[in-house]
């Protein structure tokens, strides 16, 4: 009867050291998907504002050389407005 207690007893202990375990991946899941989301928005932010940026520097281009083309103020201004 003694070996079925120390069998019980120890039973006991392995499911509480699963569970610790268990426990601390879940949190570690967690943690993960957190932070992956900050650094996901954080990086949307990055990239739409790059993309901003060069739809801005296109647009200056394109009315740069409209502006050789057609030499008035008012092309040469649309240039500088989207710098």
């Amino acid at each position: 009867m003694n070996h079925l207690n120390k069998i019980s007893s120890s039973r006991k202990f392995i499911y509480v050291i699963a569970s610790i375990a268990t426990l601390f991946i879940l949190a570690t899941a967690i943690a993960n998907v957190l932070i992956q989301n900050r650094i996901n928005f954080l990086y949307t932010n990055v990239f739409n504002s790059a993309i901003k940026i060069e739809t801005h520097v296109s647009k200056a281009r394109t009315a740069a050389i409209i502006s050789l083309s057609n030499p008035s103020g008012e092309t040469r201004k649309e240039a500088w407005d989207e710098i």
